[in-house]
């Protein structure tokens, strides 16, 4: 007799586990949340399957009462798994399907298929019993050496990281033990709800941890490889943060430029050590500008935020590196130019008008000319700076689609009345849609057009726009005369990018393209032209940009993100996991798994009735995963089929024993091994077309739901 107690304890267990995993659900944007999600998920089974066993009516069926029993200890079983592959990720292994975790997972799995086997073939009970003994007793060692590793590591975490205390690693590991130990004690007492409590106490313990300790967020590794003195060697800061923006681990520079220690920054917010980045959103790819206050007074630092992820799983950061580089010089440097700039701009073009006027009451003719020329010349260049600085400010604009055969007419259209002796033509398609910025391109194209017909040597100039597509998507625009040609002087200055004098008609025009070639990511190439004159192409790509105004030059290098540093406020950069699995076989070999426990029951049930569901279910599940990562569900599908299914070919082992033993002739047994080769090849064949079939049925239904992985993919790529 069920007692009310008991009842009541399952039911409040239910509950609170029921409630902290919604609250987990609620921040499953977190790095780790899926397997804390998972790892409540089941403790929630448990205890619901108990308090379903326990219901009066439902308990009093045999077979009902006999699966809720089953479901509880394959929860039970499951645990120790999940809870290990929850404290992998959380210590900053990982938070991905390794072929390890793989290999892990089976060692949980082929015990219990090996269980099945037996009692699905043996004779009496009592080799039942001598058979399975050692198999269940591998399953509770493997399982409580699981444990052990996994509470190992996360009080390995507890005593590196300030932010994870031992009071923490204790709440855990107790919440998920609870069940065991108290079912352990309810055993050696008449106490019959012993499981129930467990199962409370795990509930109660998991809902404080979710509500006050941060246990979905991740940290880096902790058992570091080997020092990095390239990170310690940096004139950058760099700061590791985790998802709550408090410090995980800094460099040498940093502790130098804010005067503090490695120990006093470590746990704390990112706010309470610099304090202009106190509430500034930093998420992966952020960049910008900020000043702040350092051991040598305020000094302006360019921020650039990187993702921290695991070699084997690149699309779950556990942390983030803040990259702090000073540009104080810089930005003087650029300031005083800004200022030179305007005096340029403003102040002596004023003067140059003023001259400009004088010119006109100076009595010799000769004279006059060439004040008026000379001031004329100089304020064309003024006009020229002007336009190309307003040009290249909006070149810090977002990319949108530009047809370019219609900016390439614009422009053509735009000489043709003030040089109606020449001859503009334009070479194109009917459209071509480039991701750029519509002025600079225009701008480009009209300081080559100019450049052709101002330094023509021709009465009647020919000049031809071009634009085509290239075979990898790439568009170029060319800008072809029959003029004396570019002058290998100017060539080489651009070619060498030194700021040295050029003849400012031509120069400043051609420094302009070669300033704005470089913003928008492309490339300038010069040719020489047949039967003379010049060819000049501009190659972009779609969306192209080098960087934003002024600070293009100040970008972040791109460094490598799968690094990260070790606990104890020792800097230590790692590359994890040398040796991979594809992510195909990884998620193959997950549907095998699924499906080959049920694939052996059924088999070793009934040779001449296979079915081949199991091994569907599981390869449309690998290919829905692997899609979801942006890989080839149909071969992945296949993979799964063939290691699911392979069980199947024990149906032959009759025939297998059958040709060697049966007393015929050599050739009858020859033929009778071809036959069983062949059709060994056409249920290979058919598993894998199901198991093809059904995976690019799971991609079809990631692709559905909007989970195939290409934007990520994308934007990874970006």
């Amino acid at each position: 007799m069920v007692s009310v107690a008991t009842l009541a304890l399952d039911a409040l267990a239910c509950l609170l586990l029921g409630w902290a995993t919604r609250e987990a659900f609620r921040s499953r944007e977190q790095p780790c949340a899926g397997s804390f999600i998972a790892l409540l998920a089941t403790l929630t089974l448990w205890a619901a399957f108990s308090l379903a066993s326990r219901l009066p009516g439902l308990g009093d069926v045999h077979l009902l009462s006999s699966g809720l029993e089953l479901a509880q200890f394959g929860a039970a079983l499951a645990l120790p798994g999940l809870w290990t592959m929850y404290v992998l990720g959380y210590t900053g292994r990982g938070t991905g399907l390794t072929w390890r975790r793989v290999v892990m997972l089976a060692g949980m799995v082929l015990p219990v298929v090996g269980t099945g086997v037996v009692i699905a073939v043996a004779t009496s009970e009592a080799t039942v019993q001598r058979a399975i003994a050692p198999l269940i007793g591998w399953e509770i060692l493997y399982v409580f050496v699981l444990f052990v590793y996994a509470t190992y590591l996360l009080a390995d975490l507890g005593g590196s990281h300030a932010r994870v205390s031992n009071t923490q690693v204790g709440v855990l590991t107790l919440g998920v033990a609870a069940p065991y130990l108290l079912s352990l004690l309810g055993n050696n007492t008449e106490f019959s709800g012993s499981t129930s409590a467990g199962l409370l106490l795990s509930g109660g313990l998991l809902a404080v941890a979710v509500r006050r300790y941060p246990v979905m967020t991740g940290f880096p590794k902790a058992d570091y490889v080997a020092r990095t003195r390239v990170v310690e060697t940096l004139q950058e800061a760099l700061v590791v943060l985790d998802s709550d923006d408090h410090v995980l681990d800094v460099n040498e520079r940093t502790t130098d430029l804010f005067g503090q220690s490695a120990e006093t920054i470590i746990g704390a917010p990112i706010g309470s050590i610099v304090d202009a980045l106190d509430g500034l959103d930093l998420p992966v790819g952020a960049t910008g500008t900020v000043a702040l206050q350092t051991s040598k007074g305020r000094r302006q630092f360019q921020f650039s935020v990187s993702a921290v992820d695991e070699a084997m799983d690149d699309a779950t950061p556990v942390a983030r590196t803040v990259l702090l580089r000073d540009v104080t010089d810089r930005r003087t440097r650029e300031q005083r130019l800004a200022v030179l700039n305007r005096i340029l701009r403003h102040n002596v073009r004023n003067d140059l008008d003023v001259v400009l006027a004088y010119a006109d009451h100076v009595d010799d003719e000769e004279l006059r000319t060439g004040i008026r020329s000379s001031t004329t010349d100089l304020l064309e260049l003024s006009t020229k700076v002007r336009d190309a600085e307003a040009v290249m400010t909006e070149s810090t604009e977002t990319p949108e689609p530009v047809d370019v055969v219609d900016v390439a007419r614009d422009v053509a259209d735009q000489f043709r009345p003030d040089y109606d002796a020449a001859d503009i033509s334009l070479r194109a398609p009917d459209e071509v849609v480039l991701s750029t910025r519509r002025p600079v391109v225009r701008r480009i194209l009209v300081e080559l057009v100019e450049n052709a017909l101002v330094h023509t040597d021709r009465d009647s100039p020919h000049v031809e726009i071009g634009v085509r597509t290239t075979a990898d998507g790439a568009v170029e625009l060319s800008v072809a005369d029959d003029g004396p040609g570019l002058p290998e002087r100017v060539r080489e200055i651009l070619d060498a990018g030194t700021e040295t004098q050029l003849e400012h008609g031509r120069g400043i025009g051609l420094w302009f393209v070669n300033w704005a070639v470089t913003q928008l990511g492309g490339d300038l190439m010069f040719e020489e032209n047949d039967p003379r004159g010049s060819v000049v192409t501009v190659r972009l790509r779609h969306g192209g940009v080098a960087g934003r105004g002024v600070e293009s030059e100040l970008s972040a290098p791109k460094h490598d993100s799968r690094i990260f540093t070790g606990g104890g406020g020792r800097s230590s950069m790692v590359r994890i996991g040398p040796l991979q699995m594809s992510e195909t076989w990884r998620y193959a070999l997950l549907g095998g798994l699924l499906a080959l426990p049920v694939t052996v029951f059924e088999t070793l049930q009934s040779a001449d009735d296979i079915s081949l569901g199991m091994v569907v279910v599981g390869s449309a599940i690998a290919g829905y995963l692997i899609k979801r990562r942006g890989g080839n569900s149909t071969a992945t599908g296949l993979r799964a089929a063939l290691i699911g299914g392979i069980p199947v070919l024990w149906t032959f082992h009759e025939l297998v024993w059958a040709i060697p033993t049966t007393p015929n002739p050599t050739l009858f047994k020859a033929v009778g091994v071809v036959m069983l080769l062949s059709v060994t090849g056409f249920l290979l064949l058919v598993l894998a077309t199901c198991g093809a079939l059904s995976g690019r049925f799971g991609g079809w239904l990631a692709e559905l739901r909007g989970d195939d992985g290409t934007a990520d993919t994308h934007r990874r790529a970006s």
